[in-house]
């Protein structure tokens, strides 16, 4: 059965579809996980704007900016879902290690755009391979406004104790929405601390205290499709890592774990 995933607001007010990059792909993994085998999903980013939605934008042929990022067949005739159906919510029970099945149903439904995946491919063989990596997530900016989310000292405390118990870490892959975290990170640890340098992220000139703040079109042309492809990046090199720790909370920790054939433990705040 052909089902199609249809990515509607939440509220008339929202300003999207949806939620950010990774909460969408968290989504949709849950959507997967609410289906049966053999059942093919679609997934509709054109219905309404999403996050990485971008008008007049002909890079790729496609009105669905989730086709700026993934392969999918074409859209079907079958069922259709929204996106905030019972059964397609964020279900942040199902996020476990090793979830054979579920890389089964994404792998089905969807490819890694080529363009991304040599990136990433590319960023493994030079950085990572051969190398023990811990991973780790540092989500701040407007999640401390909003969630009352740990901040920065909390994120250390673990990272020393985690380097304690495991040893032979050889260095840490730091993706993270605040540009300051870095340099504290690096200055902290006697380890290489790796990340993807040329991101865009909050400075203390403009500290990203909105979401909407970092999707701003005026900073950067494409600004939308060019901050999810930063987004996923970060995903899937978290995905490569042997060790994460998980941001205290974020979906891009979560989608890390679900899509990785990589991380062998998970540690949490």
């Amino acid at each position: 059965m052909n089902k199609i995933l249809q990515f509607v607001k939440l509220h008339h007010e929202n300003k999207y579809a949806g939620v950010g990059m990774g909460g969408n792909i968290f989504m949709v993994l849950n959507s997967l996980l609410n289906m049966n085998e053999e059942d093919y999903l679609y997934v509709d980013m054109e219905t309404e704007d999403c996050v990485c939605t971008e008008n007049n934008f002909s890079k790729f042929n496609t009105s669905n900016c989730w086709e700026y990022y993934y392969d999918q067949m074409e859209k079907p005739e079958g069922k259709i879902f929204s996106l905030w159906d019972d059964d397609h919510i964020l279900n942040y029970k199902n996020v476990e290690l090793g979830n054979k099945e579920l890389h089964k149903r994404f792998n089905k439904n969807f490819k890694l755009k080529e363009y991304l995946k040599k990136d990433l491919d590319n960023y493994y063989e030079k950085a990572l391979k051969d190398k023990i990596t811990l991973g780790v997530q540092i989500r701040l900016t407007d999640m401390v406004e909003s969630q009352n989310v740990a901040g920065l000292s909390s994120y250390l405390n673990k990272i020393d104790e985690i380097l304690k118990i495991e040893p032979k870490i050889d260095q840490i892959f730091l993706a993270t929405d605040d540009s300051t975290v870095i340099s504290k990170v690096r200055s902290h640890v006697s380890i290489d601390v790796l990340c993807h340098e040329d991101f865009y992220r909050a400075t203390p000139n403009d500290p990203h205290l909105s979401p909407y703040d970092r999707s701003n079109p005026n900073i950067r042309e494409n600004a939308s499709y060019h901050l999810s492809t930063e987004c996923i990046k970060e995903i899937y090199t978290l995905s490569m890592c042997n060790l994460l720790l998980r941001a205290h909370v974020s979906s891009i920790s979560n989608v890390a774990i679900l899509l990785s054939t990589h991380i062998n433990k998970v540690y949490s705040l």
